[in-house]
């Protein structure tokens, strides 16, 4: 992962490394949401200490309730040195690792033979615990390390803690200096999306990650892995929810599964519905029969934020709850948000849910989403027209003189909207050229798109082409693509002035009509 935006970090790490070397100590806990770059920013300090010993230690889910698990593996390679140190601490270590039997061991003990024991090992040179995960530190080790990192001070030992800013509090760690990772700006979202994309996504596609992401770089990737080469180029349509990789999704299913059933209700229609839709939200869960107790238990357990409006507190704690339901539950709920949005006055968004609702072809579903498109070009909405009309589009039947007409008005959306590699895909096929008249239309949609694209010389003879195949009982059609072709032609000579062709001085191969450089006195 990248580590654009993060200067202020690795400064304050590199401060720690450096009063290490100074033969002082240091101490620092690192706190922010999952995926956040907590775990980068500790691969980078170790990789940046090749002079100072390193003892990572994860927190491990399952070990939490395993009294000193985790402190065991962080001393593991000093248990010979237990011999060394005096005899309360000694036997307080040894009783805490199962190593002799004995009353429960005394806490202070422990962290006092926990910190003698990283004294010692750091007598030769500087030594530092980084601690990952901490939010899965079994309770006894972090009230250790928390005992030990109060006390520090010019013993050559460092300790960098990094845990999830949400869950439970952790009073052991108070009275030790923290810095809170905060999220990226969408300046810094592009720069990583920029290196870590194979093929650069397409603007809109770009601007939809970056928006969904919400600063978090993880949440980023992930949305960048999970779609197709189609999708990142933008000639297909991303799905309402970005899907996230199994990992994480597997990992926030298990906290969403913990909530009781009309809390994980609440949180697939919050999903579903997507940001700005407060009052449908409400609606829907009303008619669920989901009262407040439901959003209270999921900010107890930080799912949701606790805010005026319900928010999730991460970016894809919202495409885990909506990847994690069944097609078919998620399809009734777009079904309900629809019924709603449209008894709340909102027929745009109703006719949104219903493309979602469907799983095939549906004639109401398209003419709906046509009015839509309808509405929102008039409102100078252009992205949202393009989007209405490509949905409308999906949902018309196949082979239909409706099919062809709406996949040419999206892509003339789309062209305007400024997403040309998903009008180009939507020009293709017999679905759109084999439909009667559908052709010739496509061809002047095409000629747009082309001379939009910076492919200009190419237009002009395309709709030539066109022009002398139209049938000679519609002589009105003919004259039409003559003249968008003259248009073309015009269009491309003042782009291309000063240019002329390698292959055939005086002739053009793509466009078969004079370069700039043969006119002459013409021009």
């Amino acid at each position: 992962m990248s580590f654009v935006g993060r200067a202020a970090e690795r400064s304050r790490l590199t401060a720690v490394l450096g009063q290490l070397r100074a033969g002082l100590s240091a101490v620092l806990v690192l706190s922010g949401d999952a995926g956040i770059g907590k775990t980068q920013l500790l691969a980078w300090t170790i990789d940046n200490a090749p002079d100072i010993r390193t003892l990572p230690v994860s927190g491990y889910e399952p070990e939490t309730g395993l009294g000193f698990a985790a402190l065991h593996r962080l001393v593991q390679p000093f248990l010979d040195d237990l011999a060394q140190l005096p005899e309360p601490q000694r036997d307080a270590l040894a009783t805490a690792f199962g190593l002799m039997a004995g009353p429960a061991p005394n806490r202070f003990l422990v962290g006092l033979g926990t910190m003698s024991v990283l004294q010692h090992a750091a007598r030769d040179a500087p030594l530092l615990c980084v601690i990952d995960d901490a939010q899965w530190i079994d309770q006894e080790t972090l009230d250790a390390l928390a005992f030990v990192g109060r006390r520090l001070d010019a013993e050559g030992v460092g300790l960098i803690i990094a845990l999830r800013s949400s869950g439970p509090a952790r009073p052991a760690l108070s009275g030790i200096p923290e810095h809170r990772l905060s999220a990226l700006a969408d300046h810094e979202m592009l720069a990583l999306l920029r290196s870590a994309a194979a093929v650069p996504p397409a603007a809109h596609v770009a601007a939809r990650l970056i928006e969904d992401s919400e600063g978090n770089p993880l949440a980023l990737l992930e949305y960048l892995a999970s779609l197709s080469a189609e999708q990142l180029a933008g000639t297909a349509p991303l799905p309402p929810a970005l899907p996230i990789g199994e990992r994480l999704c597997s990992g926030f299913a298990a906290q969403i599964a913990r909530l009781p059933g009309p809390t994980r209700q609440l949180l697939l229609v919050l999903a579903a519905a997507g940001p700005n839709a407060t009052d449908v939200v409400a609606s829907a869960c009303q008619r669920l029969g989901i009262g407040r107790g439901g959003a209270d238990e999921a900010i107890r357990h930080s799912v949701l934020s606790d805010q005026a409006t319900l928010t999730f507190r991460h970016p894809l704690i919202r495409s885990a709850v909506y990847e994690g339901a069944e097609p078919v539950t998620r399809r009734e709920v777009h079904a309900l948000l629809a019924d709603v949005a449209a008894q709340c006055g909102y027929p745009d968004l109703a006719a949104k849910h219903r493309a979602y609702a469907v799983t095939g072809p549906d004639e109401g579903v398209a003419a709906q989403l046509e009015d839509a498109a309808a509405r929102a070009r008039d409102r100078g909405g252009y992205a949202a027209e393009a989007t209405f009309l490509t949905l409308a589009a999906q949902r018309s039947v196949t082979g239909s003189e409706d099919h062809a007409r709406r996949r040419l008005a999206a892509a003339r959306a789309n062209i305007i909207a400024g997403h040309g590699p998903l009008a180009e895909r939507l020009l293709e096929g017999p679905e759109v050229t084999g439909a009667t008249g559908a052709r010739f239309a496509a061809a002047r949609v095409e000629a747009i798109l082309l001379s939009n694209d910076a492919r200009h010389a190419r237009a002009p003879a395309m709709l030539m082409e066109a022009a002398n195949t139209v049938p000679a009982a519609e002589p009105e059609l003919a004259r039409q693509l003559l003249c968008s072709a003259l248009r073309a032609a015009v269009g491309s000579r003042e782009l291309t002035a000063g240019t002329s062709c390698p292959r055939w001085p005086g002739r053009c191969w793509t466009c078969h009509g004079p370069t700039a450089s043969a006119l002459g006195p013409w021009t």
